[in-house]
């Protein structure tokens, strides 16, 4: 799901002039604060929102304290403007801040009024700095492994946190006895002709979660290649076979480099931000991709290289290439989440199933501007065709 950054937000969101309405929105947040604050662009910008900088001016003039310096951080606030269409849900917010404590930033709405239908949202500022401006541009200049088990190790620790405490925490209100299965085969009532979630999805309600199983049906029969579709349909088949008492939490819905903040010298997880696209799914399916995005990146290969090519293409293409400590640093990974949450260890072959669902549902779809319902394709969504491919093994 690739974001191209191919216009600006207000052009994309339908708010015509682009001065014009950021000026707007600047001013309106500028009054909102008053005189005492000063009210500046983010450098990062994400594809659903504009995000501002608002901090406390400094008063007097004596050289500020370090006490000084922390209240005035703990004054500065991130606001974000966004259309209804990719609003907060703040209900989300405050579970993400009840799962994941203070990984999570406080969200609360302004009383603004906003052109185009626009809202605006103040969220406290996290300790860290993106993980995106610490990893390599080039996966295979090695950063100290030291930092590299830090970083995965403390993201293990973190998504383990929303392992409930007792299995049904967050599953369907009747689940099964956990040595009870839901044998389903490609000819039950989960067919092509009516494909549905079983009933212990029912809590998963959001744009994802409802529409899981028909998801990955489509993904099984339109995927651009005889491989990957074999390995949709694989993923599918050992899904619909999970105990019905598998844990429903919240995943982040977005768990890409830009989203992790690290120390910048550790590398050590510190938050999680951008939790628009959160939703309750099956523990886990946010880590497959996540863990995947921390261990390599994408790079541009030729007909030269000693890879595989797209079907009929001759032109440079997209590839994720891994660090050379991946598979090492992949199975540190998933024994720290289970030394986080031994729980976790009777299910991990379960867990690693909503792993591949989440890869699927992440990378087999085009983000195209917020529809995310066509299946992607060779030679127009490279980035996510080569990403399907790398952290499925196809």
């Amino acid at each position: 799901m690739a974001l191209p950054q191919t216009s600006s937000f207000w052009t994309r969101m339908g708010c015509g002039e682009d001065d014009q309405a950021r000026d707007v929105c600047i001013e309106a947040i500028r009054r909102l604060y008053g005189e005492g604050y000063d009210v500046k662009e983010f450098t990062e910008q994400g594809w659903c929102s504009y995000t501002l900088l608002v901090s406390q001016r400094p008063t007097g003039t004596l050289e500020p304290t370090k006490r000084d310096l922390e209240e005035l951080k703990e004054s500065t606030a991130i606001v974000q403007i966004r259309p209804q269409r990719h609003s907060f849900d703040l209900d989300i917010a405050q579970e993400a801040r009840a799962t994941y404590g203070n990984l999570a930033p406080t969200f609360h709405h302004l009383p603004v009024s906003l052109p185009s239908n626009l809202a605006a949202f103040a969220m406290n500022v996290l300790p860290g700095v993106a993980l995106s401006s610490k990893i390599p541009l080039n996966p295979v200049d090695t950063t100290p492994i030291a930092k590299r088990i830090k970083l995965i190790s403390s993201l293990a620790i973190t998504l383990a946190r929303a392992w409930p405490p007792s299995p049904s925490s967050y599953s369907s209100s009747s689940p099964l006895p956990p040595t009870q299965k839901h044998h389903l085969r490609a000819d039950s009532p989960l067919s092509l002709s009516s494909p549905s979630n079983p009933s212990w999805l029912t809590p998963c309600h959001g744009r994802v979660g409802s529409q899981i199983v028909p998801k990955l049906l489509k993904l099984a029969t339109s995927l651009p290649s005889l491989a990957l579709r074999a390995r949709a349909t694989q993923t599918l088949d050992a899904f619909l076979v999970v105990r019905e008492d598998y844990p429903l939490v919240l995943n982040h819905g977005d768990l890409i480099p830009t989203n992790i903040l690290v120390d910048a010298e550790t590398w050590e997880v510190k938050g999680l931000v951008d939790w628009a696209e959160a939703e309750v799914l099956p523990f886990g399916v946010c880590a497959g991709y996540g863990v995947e995005w921390c261990l390599g990146g994408l790079v541009t290969s030729t007909p030269t290289s000693p890879t595989s090519t797209p079907p009929n293409d001759t032109k440079a293409w997209k590839v994720f290439q891994y660090s050379p400590d991946a598979d090492f640093l992949r199975e540190v990974f998933w024994k720290e989440m289970v030394r986080e949450r031994p729980q976790i260890e009777e299910r991990l072959e379960e867990v690693r199933i909503m792993g591949d669902v989440g890869v699927l549902l992440w990378h087999g779809f085009a983000w195209d501007e917020g529809r995310i319902d066509r299946v992607v394709e060779y030679g127009r969504d490279e980035g996510d065709v080569a990403c399907l491919e790398a952290f499925l093994g196809v």
